[in-house]
């Protein structure tokens, strides 16, 4: 992708502009900007490498809203990678439609992952909840007074002839919870459709289910926050290559955040099996699954029995529209330690008034 893209998005801005003269329409605009610096030291896991990621995403948009909560929005999403070579941005265009009722909200075309307002579990996407490219599909999202629930497709890869090696590709995302008090029953689900290509035939079939319940205490306690949740993770799984069915391993989660004064502690327990036994399998190519085919965090493919995560964290309030967290975590694996060190920035201007 090329800054081409911007400018194609930046004209498709301003004939927006341009229309809302006499319609009755009302201009709208979004900036959002992070950074994050992710420093990872990880010689003693078998599950993850080190690595240092440095880098900035901006999503500056406009767009026009009329009607009962009804906008269409045009835009660009940039990644720059500091350092690095190949790529050293990635530039894409969002253009999309949005509605935002008092029960129902939507979303189709390219449009942020931010959208997503889903608690999907980090085994899901990692930080790419974050920091991954737009959803190209559409959202869909109903709210109460104690219940959301929500549905995006992302459709990421289709089979193309000027591309041979381009897979068909696409992503379901399922999130739904229900509070009674400080009690809740939750709901997060991924199915993952990775097939084939002009080149290579065949599918494989990648499904992750996490249905959990938790005691929200920070009403009830003199603390910013204290939510304890505990579920089943649980995946289906199936190369259909091989023809040797699906594998369905899965294992308990609990998971513990407590807030005070800006200052937290994050832990999240695994006790399980492998959840990703397709990793090192290859395809009719030879090539291997990996990265591709799991995209949340690693350390799930321990066969240790275990895995657990602590973070310790400093999250200050600074303002309505930013947000700043300076992270040290602590990662066992079963075979060793691993210790992250992480900080994000998160600058959001959305409609709001700064003058």
């Amino acid at each position: 992708m090329t800054f081409k893209m911007l400018r194609k998005g930046a004209l498709v801005a301003l004939l927006l502009l341009v229309s809302v003269s006499g319609f009755g329409q009302k201009f709208l605009w979004d900036v959002n900007f992070k950074s994050g610096f992710d420093n990872r030291e990880y010689k003693n896991l078998e599950t993850a490498q080190s690595a240092t990621l440095f880098g900035l995403q901006f999503e500056p948009a406009v767009g026009l809203g009329w009607g009962e909560g009804h906008s269409i929005f045009a835009g660009g999403y940039l990644m720059a990678h500091y350092g690095a070579r190949n790529p050293r941005y990635t530039v894409l265009p969002e253009i999309f439609y949005q509605y935002d009722g008092e029960h129902f909200r939507a979303n189709a075309g390219i449009f942020p992952k931010r959208k997503a307002k889903g608690d999907y579990p980090k085994v899901f996407l990692g930080d790419n909840r974050y920091y991954g490219v737009p959803f190209q599909g559409a959202l869909l999202a109903g709210k109460g007074e104690t219940w959301m629930a929500e549905a995006i497709l992302d459709w990421v890869g289709r089979i193309d002839k000027t591309s041979p090696s381009t897979r068909e590709r696409f992503m379901v995302y399922t999130y739904a919870t229900k509070s009674f008090g400080p009690f809740y029953v939750s709901f997060a689900g991924m199915l993952y459709h990775y097939a084939s290509s002009e080149e290579v035939k065949g599918v494989v079939d990648n499904i992750w289910i996490y249905p959990y319940v938790g005691l929200d205490f920070t009403k009830w306690i003199p603390l910013q926050k204290m939510d304890l949740r505990a579920g089943w993770l649980n995946t289906f799984q199936n190369n259909r290559i091989t023809g040797e069915g699906y594998q369905n391993p899965g294992g308990f989660q609990m998971e513990l955040d407590i807030k005070k004064w800006g200052v937290g502690v994050d832990n999240t327990l695994y006790l399980g099996g492998n959840l990703h036994p397709l990793y090192y399998e290859v395809d009719a190519a030879g090539a291997m699954y990996g990265e591709i085919l799991y995209l949340g965090d690693p350390y799930y493919s321990t066969d240790k029995g275990i895995y657990n995560r602590l973070e310790l964290y400093f999250e200050p309030k600074i303002g309505n529209f930013m947000k700043l967290r300076v992270s040290s975590v602590h990662h066992y694996d079963g075979s060793g330690w691993g210790w992250q060190q992480f900080v994000k920035l998160i600058i959001d201007l959305n409609n709001i008034s700064i003058f």
